[in-house]
């Protein structure tokens, strides 16, 4: 599936409030709906992000405020995006600011608003990685490989760490499995147990891990999305650069081919529809105790869970509402 062919990430109910703005030729009209939209992202998805101490689930007075308290969370520019939303909206509600309205204005909220859901997938893993729980990653796996090469990309583009920091860890990593191997095959010449003992991660170790993931997640959800050719640049090219070793840049690129010659035996989502039911099969193995905040924005983003919030849907968030 290509960037061109697929609809922006996010529930279903705020996609039928997005496809409203295509039934209407008037501005106004098609104003209100991004502005609907929106307000649907923030009782499914965007409520989870607000501080506990700061009033946390309770809807505050209008979508400025809400928005607001977003401010610890996302960074500048998407605030920024956020309220160029807002304002998108208010001027569709209001008879004297409809002369505001244009073409342009129309295109940009859209684009900005199929992008919010992205965007906090992002700036979640900016923040915490894709190794702050051991499922996270499986679950980002369920969505349909477009939508993770969007995201992965710029996860890339945003590395701030050492390159040779980043080089010198790979041949750290790959002398210490050399001496597990070795000392573990003759632990079991002994007929002794295996040393199943790895040593802790530094911060700064963690992070770059963290970042070796990203690459190779990046490399196969562009096999996976069937753009082969860009996967195997793409890991051509971190090895030129000096971001993967000689070692490192051979086994990702045998993986890959292995994973082109068999991509048919994976159940791969090419829908969000399909990824639903992945995320729905993948949910029940995590234990509850073990739940946290990526799980309950995953789960909303793709399952449209309003998480104990439907009390509120009747509350009117009106049409003519400024803030």
């Amino acid at each position: 599936m290509q960037e061109a062919d697929h609809p922006p990430l996010m529930p279903q109910k705020a996609f039928d409030y997005y496809l409203d703005e295509r039934d209407t030729s008037r501005l106004y009209q098609k104003a209100v709906s991004i502005r609907n939209c929106l307000e649907n992202l923030f009782r499914t998805v965007l409520v989870h992000l607000m501080d506990p101490e700061d009033g946390g689930a309770a809807r505050p007075a209008n979508l400025y405020s809400r928005i607001d308290r977003l401010k610890n969370f996302f960074p500048q520019d998407v605030i920024d995006s956020l309220h160029g939303i807002r304002e998108l909206g208010n001027d569709g509600a209001h008879e004297a600011n409809h002369k505001k309205l244009s073409n342009e204005r129309i295109r940009t909220g859209l684009r900005d608003l199929g992008l919010v859901c992205e965007w906090t997938i992002l700036t979640y893993f900016k923040k915490h990685g894709l190794r702050s729980k051991a499922w996270v990653a499986t679950l980002f796996s369920t969505l349909p490989p477009v939508y993770r090469v969007r995201i992965l990309k710029q996860l890339v583009d945003a590395n701030t760490l050492e390159q040779a920091q980043v080089f010198a860890q790979q041949e750290i990593a790959r002398e210490w499995n050399e001496r597990w191997h070795q000392e573990n095959l003759i632990r079991f010449s002994q007929g002794l147990p295996f040393n199943e003992q790895v040593p802790e991660e530094t911060e700064d170790e963690a992070k770059i891990s963290n970042f070796l993931l990203i690459m190779n997640k990046l490399a196969v959800a562009l096999v996976k999305n069937q753009q082969f050719d860009e996967g195997f640049q793409f890991v051509h090219d971190m090895h030129e650069q000096g971001w993967m070793t000689d070692a490192n840049a051979a086994y990702t690129f045998s993986d890959l081919q292995k994973l082109q010659a068999n991509l048919h035996r994976f159940p791969i989502a090419t829908t969000l529809e399909e990824a639903r039911r992945n995320l729905q099969e993948v949910l029940p193995l995590i234990a509850e105790e073990e739940s946290a905040l990526f799980t309950t924005l995953f789960s909303a983003i793709v399952l449209g869970r309003p998480e104990d919030l439907d009390a509120r849907e009747g509350e009117g968030e009106g049409e003519g509402e400024s803030g």
